[in-house]
Formats: structure tokens, C-alpha cells, sequence
């Protein structure tokens, strides 16, 4: 990423603070609700694709 300049720079810090809410959001949501099945939250490719990469193994049906 290219920023240098003020207009470049703002549009990526908010994308990032919207990252940074859900991330926080998903912590303190496990924390108090540790049963709650992550279909609640993720579509069904996203914890798939994230089932993936972390256990390096196919998603359970």
C-alpha cells in the first residue's frame, strides 16, 4: 500500500478499525458464549476456508 498522503492513509485506517471491532467483537462473544456454534456468525464457506488453514484438514459436515 501507497500512503504517503492523507486521502490514501484514512480510508485504509478505517477499514482496519472495522477489522479490529469484529475481531474483538468474536473474542468477548467466545468468551461469553463458548457452546454458540460459529455458524451463528460466519457464513458457511468463511469457517470452512478458516477450519482449513488452522487444522490443515477437511471441515467436519
Amino acid at each position: 500500500m501507497q500512503l504517503e498522503k492523507l486521502e490514501r492513509l484514512e480510508p485504509t485506517l478505517a477499514f482496519y478499525m472495522i477489522i479490529a471491532w469484529r475481531v474483538l467483537y468474536l473474542t468477548l462473544l467466545g468468551r461469553e458464549c463458548p457452546e454458540m456454534p460459529c455458524d451463528v456468525v460466519f457464513a458457511e464457506k468463511e469457517w470452512q476456508t478458516i477450519y482449513i488453514v488452522a487444522k490443515c484438514k477437511p471441515p467436519p459436515e
